[in-house]
């Protein structure tokens, strides 16, 4: 018994290490020879047929930038990648936008074809598709994975672009323009028996001699977060149970959405300014689900129903349609407003800050993305935009701020002086050169947020005149951050007779407060000091969603001059009177301290502003 596992083990292993040793990278370069093994990019073979029908099971192909001629079968258990310079040695380092691996059909057919038999295991990706007659990429009972491809200047009666029939395709990431059909589906067409998944697609300018779809699906689909607009056709069609969620279907000749005796799920689109209807359901099923989308300035209705199992969309904003609904009742969180986009007659259609849809779709609809149209996370809480107790916006997009120009936390510097009095708020600051100030704050519910920058305000104890450089008083400045405990953050050293430091991510600037051009901060003995607006850059520092975290602040002097934190005794979002305290020799946490009630009995918080962006 013990012999014959060993025998077997044994036998296991050579046959793994058969195949390890069998898979193998083919290159293929315009420069290349078929003669040659593509073993390496000096060996590189000419044409992209050539390295399949070499290939075997878990081999790759990468095909460098260039031209290539020819019609392609794609072999199963064999990705075909595109977009190398000629020179990678690890996929990732291809960049398919900069080097265009183009595949031209020449007009003979199919330009890629994907027989039967062909599993996920393969992949197409990173390639312009062009100048096929029978579509740009034919699937035929198979289910490979198509990634990252152009395809344009395609035609075929059914499916311009992408055909499939008889199995399951994903079709992610692609862009897919300038294809005509005769039939259906100028860009995709999905026929019987393919259930599969279309995401992150941009479809644009195709065309369907006569009137039909983009994309055009007979069997169950998944079509999420595609941009398709200004076809010269409607925009999906489909009459088996599908999701439709999160696509941005503007500009298109026909009908946005057209559900043609099915159930379907509806779901974070938005279907504006297309040549007829928003969304027609023909005969609907039950089940039918319509919500949270933006549905505006279609030719036709906005929401139609013809027979079937009568449905409530609900949370939608239908407005400015020629006719809003017919044979719908909407429900009643459903609006019809101007959803203010950023500019929708120049093809903008992001929601500004002041968008009535922004926190008013509902949480819990059925086929919510995870993430928007722009791969933003969903369901995100901005402070003081929209209705904190909802977080997911009507339509294909999640609103956020501008990050690089606007902070996610606001409590900079007032622009005048909150206190009423000829004095520039307070500072703080402790006798002990290791006991630092700083304070808290707290990104919204949602993702896991990535802080780019903080900015903050100090004031030495230095008067204003005369002009000094804040090398010459301090060796250092520091910031530190952390959720519990707190971790240097950024540093930088001072030279004398210089305001910067040795970070070329901490910028310092001297600021005038108030209108008088030496008025900075006023002391309670009638003296002046500066301010200084200090950003610390580039920090790059993960913290999670709705979850306190805290900083502190502190430059280490050359000679007995305080390093003040400059603090404001206001109320609003963030702020709660109290400081942060923390000691440079143990860094496992802060000590709240109450903010010296010097004015009217109120508190003061530290100034600062948080940039940072999702991740």
């Amino acid at each position: 018994m013990k012999l014959g596992m060993l025998l077997l083990t044994t036998f296991l292993i050579i046959a793994l290490l058969a195949v390890s040793a069998a898979a193998r990278v083919i290159r293929v370069s315009p420069t290349g020879d078929d003669e040659n093994d593509g073993s390496s990019w000096g060996e590189a073979m000419r044409t992209i047929g050539a390295a399949l029908a070499s290939a075997s099971y878990g081999d790759e192909i990468w095909v460098a930038a260039g031209t290539y001629t020819e019609n392609i079968t794609l072999v199963n258990g064999v990705p075909l990648y595109g977009g190398f310079a000629g020179d990678e040695t690890y996929r990732d380092q291809r960049d398919w936008s900069a080097n265009e691996s183009i595949i031209d059909g020449g007009g003979a057919g199919s330009v890629v074809t994907a027989p039967s038999g062909v599993t996920s295991d393969t992949t197409i990706d990173g390639f312009t598709v062009k100048n096929g007659t029978s579509s740009g990429i034919y699937c035929s009972s198979s289910y490979p994975i198509i990634a990252n491809n152009k395809i344009t200047n395609c035609s075929a009666a059914y499916g311009g672009g992408i055909y499939s029939s008889g199995h399951a395709i994903t079709v992610t990431g692609n862009t897919i323009t300038n294809c005509t059909v005769t039939v259906n589906g100028a860009a995709i067409y999905c026929g019987t028996y393919s259930t599969s998944t279309i995401s992150e697609n941009t479809i644009t300018q195709n065309t369907r001699i006569g009137s039909g779809y983009a994309v055009h699906c007979t069997a169950s689909c998944t079509v999420r977060n595609n941009i398709i607009s200004s076809n010269t056709a409607g925009g999906v069609y489909f009459s088996a149970a599908c999701t439709i969620a999160g696509n941005m279907i503007t500009g298109n000749s026909g009908t946005g959405i057209y559900s043609a005796y099915c159930s379907s799920t509806i779901t974070s689109n938005t279907i504006a300014g297309n040549g007829y209807s928003g969304i027609l359901c023909f005969y609907p099923s039950a089940g039918t689900s319509v919500a949270d989308n933006i549905i505006v300035s279609n030719t036709g209705y906005g929401i139609s129903r013809t027979g079937g199992t009568p449905f409530t969309p609900d949370y939608n904003d239908v407005w400015h349609n020629t006719t809003n609904y017919y044979q719908v009742r909407p429900g009643g969180h459903s609006i019809s407003v101007d959803p203010d986009f950023v500019n929708g007659s120049a093809g903008d259609y992001h929601l500004q800050s002041t968008s009535p849809c922004i926190d008013k779709g509902n949480d819990n609809a059925s086929g919510i993305p995870t993430t928007d149209i722009d791969g933003q996370p969903r369901k995100v809480d901005i402070p003081d935009v929209g209705d904190p107790d909802v977080l997911v916006d009507m339509g294909a997009d999640e609103y956020y701020p501008d990050y690089q120009n606007e902070p996610m936390v606001d409590r900079g510097l007032p622009t005048s002086n909150v206190n009423g009095v000829d004095r520039c708020n307070i500072r703080w600051a402790d006798v002990s050169t290791t006991i630092g100030y700083g304070d808290d704050f707290a990104l919204w519910r949602g993702p896991q947020w990535v802080i780019d920058k903080i900015v903050v305000w100090i004031v030495p104890d230095i008067l204003v005149s005369p002009a000094y450089f804040l090398g010459d008083h301090y060796s250092d400045v520091k910031l530190y951050l952390g959720t519990g405990s707190l971790a240097l953050a950024a540093s930088g050293s001072f030279s004398t007779g210089s305001n910067n430091t040795s970070n070329g991510n901490i910028a310092i600037s001297a600021v005038q407060y108030g209108t008088s051009p030496a008025v900075d901060y006023q002391c309670a003995d009638g003296t002046y000091n500066q301010i200084w607006k200090i950003e610390f850059g580039n920090l790059n520092r993960t913290v999670p969603a709705n979850t306190t975290a805290y900083f502190g602040v502190i430059g280490t002097p050359r000679v007995d001059r305080l390093w003040f934190n400059h603090a404001t005794n206001r109320t609003g979002s963030g702020c709660d009177g109290y400081l942060r305290k923390f000691d440079l020799g143990d860094l496992s946490g802060t000590t709240s301290a109450s903010g010296a009630a010097w004015f009217a009995g109120k508190g003061s918080d530290i100034d600062v502003q948080v940039y940072a962006h999702p991740q």
